[in-house]
């Protein structure tokens, strides 16, 4: 068994990829998926809700949270909304990645709508309100996700009645 495995083994040396090498090749697919998901007028054959739990994953790693809060920020789920809105919220992680995941979340929310639950929208003034003595920094990006959330949205083309 071992001298049929040997050959195998040996093939397999010569096709390691590194870590570093999997971290680009990571972020250059996260990119690609965001520029998909920001035009989809070009490309909305594509269907990203099929991708997004390895988004999801990427959003929470800190190489690669920008160009993943970039692409949720156009995947019209709850569960991307919820993704962003946790990030941001978290107070251990880095302050620019929540920021990123702030801006993804608002312009998320400009898009599609907000799409929590009243729960999770309660959650998160809780939340703002026990840090309302908290940094500076802290309350600004908390007090601007519930801005996010209570900014008055135009109805989505589908929600508008139709002349018929």
């Amino acid at each position: 068994m071992l001298f049929q495995t040997r050959r195998l083994r040996q093939a397999a040396a010569f096709q390691v990829i590194t870590v570093e090498e999997r971290l680009i090749q990571a972020r250059a697919c996260l990119d690609w998926f965001g520029k998909i998901l920001a035009d989809q007028s070009t490309y909305g054959f594509y269907n990203p809700v099929r991708h997004q739990e390895p988004i999801l994953d990427a959003l929470f790693f800190p190489l690669l949270c920008n160009p993943a809060a970039e692409a949720l920020a156009n995947i019209p789920t709850p569960e991307a909304q919820k993704a962003l809105l946790a990030l941001a919220s978290q107070n251990t992680e880095i302050l620019e990645h929540r920021k990123q995941a702030a801006a993804a979340f608002d312009l998320h929310v400009k898009h599609h709508r907000v799409l929590l639950t009243r729960d999770e929208i309660r959650q998160q003034y809780d939340l703002y309100n026990k840090n309302i003595g908290g940094l500076q920094e802290e309350v600004d990006i908390l007090g601007g996700l519930l801005d996010s959330i209570e900014t008055p949205v135009a109805p989505a083309a589908s929600d508008e009645p139709s002349d018929e």
